[in-house]
């Protein structure tokens, strides 16, 4: 409920930024302007028959996210409020995880972490970007000190996200991980993350799954009804969006039309489509998830950007910042295929890093130039 007063507040704000000599809508922007605009049109729920005033919710919270997106910018406007806000990431993160693996291991019942999140998908997903923005930093030449601590928390990081038995989260891990290793060539360090990794996860399984383990053992018989259902949950969005082509049902509101298109018992209810992008097409439509998707690109491009930038002026931390957050970003969007966390705060931080970093980039290779906003 406090989005609505923040969008009536930002307006005025918003005006005038538009008017301002230092305002630059970018391509970012734009994405995340029209996709803005899709979640205001896709309140067309009163033309079709599964309509929900819920909806209204999920547009002003959309609002509300691309408010944060701004504000962002504002709050992490240089190189060093960024490293500063990030260690003050990595300090709560190292907390976190000691947390959820103390209770890992403090009740033999439990099989997966929780910490204080709750849900252990949500826990092993936030933990993603900081996971590789840890393991670029390794890769610079740096004081002694600085590389075992990234390497302590880089371990602390990896170990809940192994207890997290997020299968979802793994895999994303695991293919990040590649595709990191693979672009530096460093083809020998991809095998032993994969052993390291893989042995890490193979140890933390329950004993009843490793003694017949195998890959459809891990996917199907694990947590069988949580991956049946997710492929159900994923199917239903499809028809919704099929129904629904150009507007959705409405920004959130798969969880309330889900029960029309449940052919299961009735106790099977979805909250959820447990897949952000499907999210947005049932609910969004094609005009909502086309510049959802552009946002994505645009974002790991300002990264990739950043990072040529910084390594021309010889900045190999700073560009090791950049690279270490776009793929911290590719993890999150692969996470992102089994979970609906489009309003998480996570995202919509690193979005607005991506922005800054481009800026500070271009800033430092043509020191006449301003940095400009969105």
């Amino acid at each position: 409920m406090f989005s609505i007063p923040l969008v009536i507040l930002t307006i005025p704000f918003l005006i005038y930024k538009w008017n301002s000599a230092s305002f630059e809508l970018t391509p970012l922007g734009a994405s995340i302007f029209l996709f803005t605009i899709a979640t205001i049109l896709s309140l067309s729920f009163l033309i079709h028959p599964y309509g929900d005033e819920k909806s209204y919710i999920g547009t002003f919270k959309f609002l509300s996210n691309a408010i944060s997106y701004i504000i962002f910018i504002k709050l992490f406007s240089s190189m060093k409020k960024i490293k500063q806000l990030w260690w003050i990431m990595f300090i709560g993160f190292a907390l976190e995880a000691i947390v959820s693996i103390q209770f890992r291991f403090s009740f033999k019942e439990a099989v997966r972490t929780y910490g204080t999140v709750g849900d252990p998908n949500v826990l092993a997903l936030f933990f993603l970007p900081p996971f590789f923005l840890l393991l670029s930093l390794l890769f610079v030449q740096d004081k002694l000190r600085n590389n075992l601590i990234y390497l302590l928390l880089l371990a602390l990081f990896g170990t809940t996200i192994m207890y997290s038995f997020s299968r979802g989260q793994l895999v994303a891990l695991f293919l990040t991980g590649g595709i990191f290793f693979i672009r530096k060539k460093k083809f020998m360090l991809f095998f032993v993350f994969l052993l390291i990794s893989g042995l890490a996860f193979y140890l933390s399984l329950p004993e009843w799954i490793r003694a017949n383990f195998s890959l459809y053992t891990l996917i199907f018989k694990a947590r069988p009804s949580s991956t049946l259902h997710r492929m159900y949950f994923a199917k239903s969005a499809l028809r919704v969006f099929l129904d629904f082509p150009l507007f959705g049902v409405g920004s959130d509101t798969y969880r309330w039309v889900f029960i029309h298109y449940n052919t299961l018992d009735a106790a099977t209810w979805s909250y959820v489509a447990h897949n952000t992008f499907l999210e947005i097409l049932a609910g969004n439509g094609i005009i909502g998830f086309i510049p959802f998707i552009l946002m994505f690109f645009f974002s790991l491009r300002n990264f990739e950007k950043a990072k040529t930038n910084f390594l021309k002026l010889k900045r190999f931390k700073d560009a090791a910042y950049a690279e270490g957050m776009f793929y911290g970003l590719l993890a999150f969007s692969l996470g992102m295929l089994t979970l609906s966390v489009q309003h998480k705060i996570v995202f919509w931080l690193l979005i607005a890093l991506s922005t800054v970093l481009y800026r500070l980039s271009k800033v430092e290779s043509q020191p006449n130039r301003e940095i400009k906003a969105t």
